[in-house]
């Protein structure tokens, strides 16, 4: 045994191997995983099993949580079939999420062929782990194949991962940015033309299926030919330039006969289909993230820019900074003048500034036309840019000799304090994160200086131990096992209910997403990839077609809410009347007779008027059944009380309680009672009585409501 690991710890590429296998069998024996499907379990299915191992999820990854993940719980409740026959849409699942449906697609999703062998939870682990496995290995053999010895690749692939792009994106765009690597890699062997070429093909055609997304793709496919020119450029010759051209048009082709039917229905949407962007938009803030990846949020993640933290993602590197800081530049120009790196140079630095002219300054649309480009949203090209600017590095630290000293730190530490006065302090912010990592970088600077044969390691260790701590803890650990099968849990058992109540379809407010329909509901509230006019045109024959257009023809998340007319409030969202799937509960409200002064008080409940007219929202005390209550109203006219319907509310849904405060409806005792007309109310009373026991309670008033008196 002690021969065996001193002949692994000899050869670092079978220890690697050794230690990533250990660690798999580990990690996928656990289900674990980097969703944040925990907030799915915790917050709408009110599981104590949440699944959570370690950190927290992230309310922000909703794009994973209510979308991807809940679309493969749908996938594998459909026995991997191609249309989700458990959805009330029956929409087809060949979409731009890569689903492991089991048909001839699947052959171009390695990562997901698991499925077909194995339970569900384990499947999705391994999947997850072999994106990581796959990302970190890919960029580390293209960054080898550049020039750079093996161990200094692997740690500034892990520097690639450890960025904010990668991380706050990772649990939905991973498969994107892991497999874009091994796209490249046959092209840098030495194998036979046609091999190259069919192994170029299958690997492109995979990256397009896992996960298709064509802002990040189309950018990365730009700076894969910068790379092949740079590093290859042979492969532009008219012996070999036929056979790359031949296999990225066959992944293509492929790509497109497999979601031909995606494809052609989403082309003429008003979105994604009619998404056409100009550049810039960026802020300063954030393309200083490249440099300081810690300059745009707070420890705890919260954005320092009215954004959300996905959007303010980039790839940033300390190591960036000291590259510039500590490189010798007279030893570097004479490396440029001497070697190949000077074309390299500049071939890679056109195409990081045509990036970035695209990411930062107000381009018209037609001017990336060329390179696809206007339908490519600057924020989402920031990936793709700051994998050549990683690769630039890469060819700087190749050639380049670094130099520690007072004046080349002190440069560092004024550039970083700089930064910190004008986009932290400077803006009224003072978090001294990044302070804190000066210290430590200057720091480990001082415990280096001298160790100039390995100081390039030591500086991209440093750059890697300072993006652990910053982005490290962001993505959860999550174990997938409730995932797959969920715990039942009370509001589990309330929704299937209400489906069953309301003919097999379950009109429940206030969730997001698909989340619904992956827990196996044949749910109004969906996400639908691809518009379904037929099924609108049926649901609502007297709207215009070109206002059924404006509204439907799109990639929706269906949402219901007290409304009386389908619209669409942004690009993405599609807002539907809650009293055309629910019918209500009628003649359960009537004119009260009792004296309110005897009644003990409990739940709350608002008042708001709308088209449909007077509208009581609130929720009642978790002893009180919803479908074992009358409900009494002083206020209103006998005519207008025997007139109103009641309809269920959902425990994701959440009323403004007084002082403007959000307030999450408790479990499955929320209600809104319609009352017919727009009222102007002098006062209003609000009781409740349960039928099997007369037991009765004066529902809390709003704060802007008088109480009719006794």
């Amino acid at each position: 045994m002690t021969d065996f690991f001193s002949a692994l710890l000899r050869k670092p590429r079978m220890l690697a191997a050794t230690l990533a296998l250990m660690f798999g069998a580990l990690y996928v024996s656990q289900c674990w995983s980097p969703s944040s499907y925990g907030f799915v379990l915790e917050q709408f299915w009110q599981s104590p099993q949440t699944g959570i191992v370690a950190g927290k999820p992230r309310p922000v990854r909703s794009d994973e949580w209510s979308v991807v993940t809940p679309l493969t719980q749908a996938t594998v409740n459909n026995h991997l079939e191609r249309y989700n026959k458990t959805s009330l849409y029956q929409e087809d699942l060949r979409i731009n999420y890569g689903m492991p449906i089991a048909d001839w697609g699947m052959a171009l999703k390695p990562t997901m062929w698991a499925y077909l062998l194995t339970d569900p939870a384990y499947a999705y682990s391994l999947h997850w782990y072999l994106i990581f496995v796959l990302f970190i290995a890919g960029y580390a053999l293209l960054f080898r194949k550049a020039g750079l010895s093996a161990g200094l690749s692997v740690i500034i692939s892990m520097n690639l991962y450890l960025t904010g792009f990668s991380q706050f994106w990772w649990n939905e765009k991973g498969p994107v940015f892991a497999l874009f690597p091994w796209v490249l890699l046959p092209w840098m062997t030495s194998w036979p033309l046609w091999l190259r070429a069919l192994t170029g093909y299958w690997l492109a055609a995979s990256w397009l299926l896992t996960n298709f997304y064509p802002p990040v793709q189309v950018s990365l496919a730009f700076v894969g030919i910068i790379y092949m020119l740079t590093v290859r450029p042979d492969l532009f010759r008219k012996s070999t330039l036929p056979a790359v051209l031949m296999a990225g048009a066959a992944a293509a082709g492929t790509t497109v006969w497999y979601l031909w039917d995606y494809l052609s229905q989403t082309a003429t949407t008003l979105y994604p289909g009619g998404r056409h962007v100009g550049g810039g938009g960026v802020s300063a803030q954030v393309a200083a993230s490249w440099f300081f990846p810690a300059i745009s949020f707070d420890r705890l993640y919260r954005p320092l820019t009215d954004t959300n933290i996905s959007e303010t993602g980039a790839v940033g590197m300390y190591l960036f900074p000291l590259l510039m800081c500590f490189t010798d530049l007279r030893a570097l120009r004479t490396s440029m003048q001497t070697t190949a790196l000077g074309r390299q140079l500049r071939i890679a630095g056109s195409g990081l500034a045509m990036m970035c002219a695209w990411i930062l300054l107000p381009l018209p649309a037609w001017a990336g036309k060329i390179f696809l480009w206007d339908h490519i949203p600057p924020v989402r090209m920031q990936f793709a840019s700051g994998v050549l600017m990683t690769f630039i590095a890469v060819l700087i630290l190749k050639h380049a000799q670094l130099r520690i000293s007072l004046a080349r730190t002190g440069i560092f530490t004024a550039l970083t304090i700089g930064c910190w006065l004008l986009f932290k302090y400077g803006a009224g912010y003072i978090v001294w994160e990044d302070l804190i990592f000066l210290g430590i970088l200057l720091i480990c600077l001082l415990l280096v200086h001298k160790k100039t044969d390995k100081l390039k390691h030591h500086l991209a260790l440093i750059s890697c131990l300072l993006a652990f701590i910053v982005f490290g803890r962001f993505n959860p650990l999550q174990s997938a096992w409730p995932i797959f099968h969920l715990p039942q849990t009370q509001v589990l058992s309330s929704l299937r209910q209400m489906q069953n109540d309301n003919q097999g379809v379950l009109a429940a407010s206030g969730f997001i997403g698909a989340t619904l329909n992956g827990a196996g509901f044949r749910s109004v509230t969906h996400v639908t990839p691809v518009p379904h006019l037929a099924y609108w045109a049926a649901q609502f024959p007297a709207m215009q077609q070109g206002q059924r257009l404006q509204v439907f023809n799109r990639y929706s998340h269906l949402q219901l809410d007290d409304i009386t007319q389908p619209y669409s409030p942004r690009l993405d969202v599609v807002v539907i009347p809650l009293t055309h799937f629910q019918p209500g509960i009628p003649h359960r409200v009537s004119l009260a007779v009792s004296n309110t002064a005897q009644l003990t008080t409990g739940g709350r409940f608002i008042v708001t008027n709308n088209e449909h007219g007077l509208i009581l929202k609130g929720w009642l005390p978790a002893d009180f059944l919803l479908s074992n209550t009358v409900f009494q109203i002083n206020g209103v006219s006998a005519d207008t009380a025997n007139a109103a319907r009641i309809y269920q509310l959902s425990p994701a849904e959440s009323i403004m309680d007084g002082d403007d405060q959000q307030t999450p409806i408790p479990l499955l005792n929320g209600f809104s009672i319609h009352l017919p007309e727009q009222l102007s109310l002098r006062c209003l009373t609000l009781t409740a009585r349960q039928n099997s026991d007369g037991k009765a309670i004066l529902i809390r008033n709003p704060d802007s409501t008088t109480a009719c008196p006794t």
